[in-house]
C-alpha cells in the first residue's frame, strides 16, 4: 500500500514507499517514510523544478500533463499557472493563450457498480496544451487528484497515453463501450 487510502492514514508494515529497496530505486533518503509532512514546503531548498527540472521533462517527452485540482487550497492554481508562464521549454516561455480562452476538459460518463468509488462525469474544468506540456485543471478535486477525481484522472492517462486525440474528446473510456449519457440506463462491457 502506499499509505493513506482514504481519510485516515495507513498504520501497517507494508506502506510501500517505507521499502528500503522502493527508496533506494527513486533515489530517496533512506528513512521513515510519511505522505504529508509539515514544513516540506518551507524546508526544501532546491531550485524550483519549472526553472530546473520540468523544461527538460517537457522537452524529452512526447507529452507532459500538469493536472491541478481547484479545491486544492494549500497549492494555489493562479501559482501553477504563474510557474508556468514563467518557465521556458520547446524555446518559448509559457503559454501563448490565456486560460480564459482554454478547451473545456471532458469526463466520460460510465457505469459504476460501487458507489463509494463513483466520481462526477461532464465537463469537468478547462485544459491548454502547447510544446508537449498539458496543464489541466479538475473541479471538484484537491492535489490528489487520482483520489478525489479518479475517473478525470483516468481520462488524463488515457490522453497521455495517446488513446484519446484530446481531453475535449466526447467519448467513452477507451477500455469500456456503451452508452453513458444522462439517461441513466447505461451498459457496460469492458475491454
Amino acid at each position: 500500500m502506499l499509505g493513506f487510502p482514504g481519510s485516515f492514514e495507513y498504520e501497517g508494515p507494508w506502506v510501500y514507499f517505507n521499502r528500503t529497496d522502493v527508496q533506494k530505486a527513486i533515489n530517496a533518503p533512506i528513512g521513515e517514510w510519511t505522505e504529508c509532512s509539515d514544513g516540506v514546503l518551507d524546508k526544501d531548498t532546491s531550485p524550483p523544478s519549472g526553472l530546473s527540472i520540468l523544461p527538460r521533462v517537457i522537452e524529452k517527452n512526447k507529452k507532459t500533463i500538469i493536472a491541478h485540482g481547484m479545491l486544492d487550497f494549500i497549492l494555489l492554481t493562479n501559482g501553477t499557472i504563474m510557474m508556468i508562464q514563467n518557465m521556458t521549454f520547446g524555446g518559448k516561455q509559457g503559454f501563448s493563450t490565456p486560460p480564459s480562452e482554454w478547451n473545456d476538459f471532458y469526463v466520460p460518463y460510465h457505469s459504476e457498480l460501487n458507489e463509494g468509488s463513483l466520481a462526477g462525469a461532464g465537463i469537468f474544468g478547462k485544459w491548454w496544451e502547447e510544446r508537449g506540456l498539458t496543464f489541466s485543471t479538475v473541479d471538484l478535486s484537491g492535489h490528489m487528484v487520482p483520489q478525489y477525481q479518479p475517473s478525470s484522472a483516468y481520462r488524463q492517462l488515457e490522453y497521455l497515453l495517446g488513446r484519446i486525440d484530446s481531453l475535449s474528446e466526447v467519448s467513452d473510456f477507451t477500455t469500456q463501450h456503451g452508452d453513458f449519457g444522462n439517461d441513466g440506463n447505461a451498459t457496460m462491457r469492458m475491454v
